[in-house]
């Protein structure tokens, strides 16, 4: 054996043996204290602070992946010593250059886990470089993300949630292109479930944009849970659900789960209603549930509504799902309003403030970007269907017009050739005709002047 290819086998040989394993399988970046005792409770992982979680964590992955290029550059070349197809001139400037970039995705598997536990606030703000940084560097780092719907995340303190449009950190991340992103919540935990696990295998930088709720008491002392707040959020289109995986393909249909937000295709979930009005006769029907709806159950934006007296009525007020598809012109004159029920049961009308209906507006155009975005209602695809039509039915107008010009060609034709044909007999049967031989009707008078 070569004295360089001795050499470099030993070499090999004392980095395999001398590895040792990291015992932390999972390490948490976070700002300030995290009190989670499950996490002191559990060796396998490590809590560590940082004031910028995700610059933090793209530090931690390179010195774990550092460690562990020796250890794998060291088995790939033991295999191609094994198999006695190493060459030095070939093998060893690529060895020179390995990194985590030519990891496969078994070892980038192998490598702890980093998550850094952001906040929203932090990222719509002075945290948006180092967040961008991340998630355009294609390390497997992922980032968690607790957002409150109703909340703006780009928002000054102090300033309204309605007061300008809503920063959404989930379209932030799918502006990354090659980054995972998913927008879930516990309220629907398998499909929260299936995004981390699809963010794992993907060995992709990963975006977790979740709702988590919040736990509300309402006047008549329930409590509302958590799940069930952010359920809401999830049918007044507050919190849309999506998964985006890059490595499915270059399509938005091929990237995009849409799936387990409600009624996919419309603007608003209808569910069915039913209630009793003056006269005491049950009434079925069904009413939407919209971001207004959601808006209700938080109790710092109550003052976005105002009471309708039930004795007012009048043709300006109008739903907020129908209001929102009113032009501006027709939007002018009229109010929007949602329904109610009030702690004695009773079915009441609230006047939507103008800073929450913009809001709802806001909401609509989003979910509809997300629409089109996984094929469910693309309007460059309806508008193809209409054009296809209108052709399809224009092809068919003129198919009918023509064979009802046929038509009374061919009818003319024949009437034509009836008529000629009648004609024709008739001038035989005139011309066969012996009038000689016609019986006499009487003798004719003698012609006479007429008398005077």
């Amino acid at each position: 054996m070569p004295a360089e290819q001795r050499q470099r086998i030993e070499n090999v040989l004392e980095i395999l043996e001398t590895w040792q394993e990291d015992p932390i399988l999972v390490r948490f970046v976070h700002l300030g204290r995290l009190e989670e005792p499950w996490l002191q409770e559990t060796p396998a992982f490590e809590s560590i602070s940082d004031s910028d979680p995700c610059a933090k964590s793209m530090e931690i992955f390179d010195e774990q992946a550092t460690a562990l290029t020796q250890v794998f550059s060291a088995a790939r070349i033991a295999e191609l010593e094994i198999d006695r197809i190493y060459d030095p001139k070939i093998h060893d400037p690529w060895f020179e250059s390995f990194d985590w970039e030519a990891f496969s995705q078994d070892e980038l598997l192998l490598v702890p886990a980093v998550i850094a536990l952001e906040s929203a606030d932090r990222i719509a703000g002075p945290g948006e470089q180092s967040f961008s940084r991340l998630l355009n560097s294609g390390r497997p780092v992922h980032i968690l993300v607790r957002v409150q719907p109703h909340n703006n995340p780009g928002a000054l303190e102090g300033e309204d949630p309605f007061q300008s449009y809503r920063t959404e950190l989930g379209y932030l991340g799918i502006g990354h292109r090659q980054a995972v992103v998913t927008q879930s919540s516990p309220a629907r935990h398998l499909h929260l479930l299936s995004g981390y696990l699809s963010a794992l295998d993907a060995t992709r930088t990963s975006l977790h944009v979740l709702n988590t709720g919040i736990r509300l008491q309402q006047h008549s002392g329930v409590w509302l849970n958590a799940w069930l707040v952010a359920g809401a959020a999830l049918e007044g289109r507050a919190h849309p659900f999506f998964h985006i995986n890059p490595a499915a393909g270059d399509t938005s249909a091929a990237r995009m789960d849409f799936d387990e937000n409600p009624q996919p295709a419309i603007d608003w979930p209808l569910h069915p209603f039913e209630f009793r009005d003056e006269n005491g006769t049950a009434v079925s029907t069904e009413i939407p549930f919209t971001f207004a709806d959601y808006a209700l159950l938080i109790e710092r934006l109550r003052d976005h509504f105002r009471l309708i007296p039930s004795e007012v009525e009048s043709n300006a007020l109008v739903p907020v799902d129908e209001y929102l598809n009113l032009d501006d012109r027709e939007a002018y004159k009229r109010v929007p309003f949602i329904w109610a029920v009030d702690s004695n049961a009773i079915l009441r009308r609230l006047i939507v403030s103008r800073a929450l209906i913009l809001a709802c507006r806001d909401r609509l155009n989003y979910w509809r970007t997300l629409q089109e975005l996984a094929g469910v209602r693309n309007r460059h695809v309806e508008l193809a269907v209409e054009s296809t039509r209108a052709e399809e039915q224009a092809k068919a107008s003129a198919n009918r017009e023509q064979l009802i010009a046929q038509h009374n060609e061919e009818v003319e034709r024949v009437r034509n050739e009836a008529a000629s044909e009648a004609m024709q007999r008739l001038t035989q049967v005139l011309l066969s005709t012996d009038f000689s031989t016609a019986p006499s009707f009487g003798a004719a008078a003698p012609l006479k002047a007429p008398t005077p």
